[in-house]
C-alpha cells in the first residue's frame, strides 16, 4: 500500500526528453493527455530497454506510473510503446522539425499543468509530419504559433510598441518587446531586428487570421525556412536560453536560408 500523497495512475504521453539515471535507470519527460507534462523514473528501465525501446523521443507510450503528489518525479510501474512515427527518423527535415517541436513544448509548458488541447495539438503535428508531404518546417510553424497563442505569449504585429501607429515601409521586430516597431522608433530598441515586407505578412496573417485556412497554403520554401527561424529566434527570447534544434537548423540551412533576396531580411 502506497502512503497518502502516492498514487497509481495511467495516461497516454508523448516523448519530449530522455535522460540516464544511474548506472541503468531512466528518467524521461512527458506530455501526456491526463496530467499535462509529467516526469517518470525507473532505476532499471535502460536493461529492460534493450529488446526495443518504450520510452523513444518522439513517440507516443501508454505509461502506468506512481505520482507523487509531494514532488514532480513519478515511479514509472511500465510502458508499452503505442506509436513510433517511423517517418520521421527516416527523414532529416522531418525528424529536425519534430525535435524543434518537443523542446519547445518541453520548455514551454508547466510540469502537471494538464492541457488536453496542447496533447492533441503534438499529436495532430506528429501525425500529419509523419503521413504527409508538406513541408515539415510549415507544419511545425502552424504548431508553433498555436503553441504560442495558448502560452499567452502572442507577439504584436498590428502597431508599433512606442508610437502606436501603424507601420508604413521598414517594419522592424522587438524580441524585447514581443511587438513591431516603426521604422521612426527604431532606437526604442536597437536590437530589433529588420522584416521583410514578406515576411512581415505572413507573420501577421498566421498571428492575427484565421489560421485554419493559412495553412492550406504553403508558402516557397525559403519563406517557410525563414519564418521557421525567426519564430525560433522569438522562443528564444521568452525563455532566454538557445534552442539546441533550432542551432542545428541554421547551420545545415544556412545556405538555403541566405539565397537570394532572403540574405538581407534579419539585419
Amino acid at each position: 500500500m502506497f502512503p497518502k500523497f502516492y498514487m497509481l495512475a495511467k495516461t497516454e504521453g508523448i516523448v519530449l526528453r530522455r535522460y540516464k539515471f544511474g548506472e541503468a535507470g531512466l528518467i524521461a519527460v512527458l506530455y501526456t493527455k491526463d496530467f499535462g507534462k509529467l516526469r517518470v523514473v525507473n532505476k532499471n528501465l535502460l536493461n529492460q530497454e534493450r529488446n526495443g525501446g518504450v520510452l523513444d523521443l518522439i513517440s507516443l507510450s501508454e505509461v502506468i506510473f506512481v505520482e507523487n503528489i509531494a514532488n514532480n518525479l513519478n515511479q514509472l510501474i511500465s510502458a508499452e510503446s503505442n506509436e513510433k512515427f517511423i517517418n520521421i527518423y527516416d527523414d532529416f527535415d522531418k525528424f529536425i522539425s519534430a525535435s524543434y517541436v518537443i523542446e519547445i513544448v518541453n520548455e514551454l509548458t508547466c510540469e502537471k499543468d494538464k492541457n488536453e488541447n496542447i496533447f492533441y495539438l503534438i499529436l495532430e503535428f506528429l501525425e500529419k509530419t509523419d503521413n504527409s508531404d508538406i513541408n515539415p518546417y510549415w507544419n511545425a510553424i502552424i504548431f508553433e504559433v498555436l503553441l504560442i497563442n495558448m502560452s499567452g505569449n502572442r507577439p504584436v504585429f498590428s502597431s508599433c510598441a512606442n508610437c502606436k501607429n501603424i507601420p508604413a515601409g521598414n517594419v522592424r521586430f522587438s524580441f524585447r518587446y514581443s511587438s513591431i516597431l516603426c521604422e521612426k522608433c527604431r532606437s526604442f530598441d536597437m536590437e530589433s531586428v529588420k522584416l521583410s515586407e514578406n515576411t512581415f505578412v505572413y507573420l501577421k496573417k498566421i498571428f492575427e487570421e484565421d489560421l485554419s485556412e493559412i495553412k492550406k497554403t504553403v508558402p516557397e520554401n525559403r519563406q517557410v525556412l525563414l519564418l521557421f527561424r525567426f519564430l525560433g529566434r522569438y522562443v528564444e527570447s521568452l525563455i532566454d536560453k538557445p534552442i539546441k534544434s533550432l542551432k542545428v537548423f541554421n547551420d545545415l540551412k544556412k545556405n538555403e536560408i541566405i539565397g537570394g533576396n532572403i540574405k538581407c531580411q534579419m539585419k
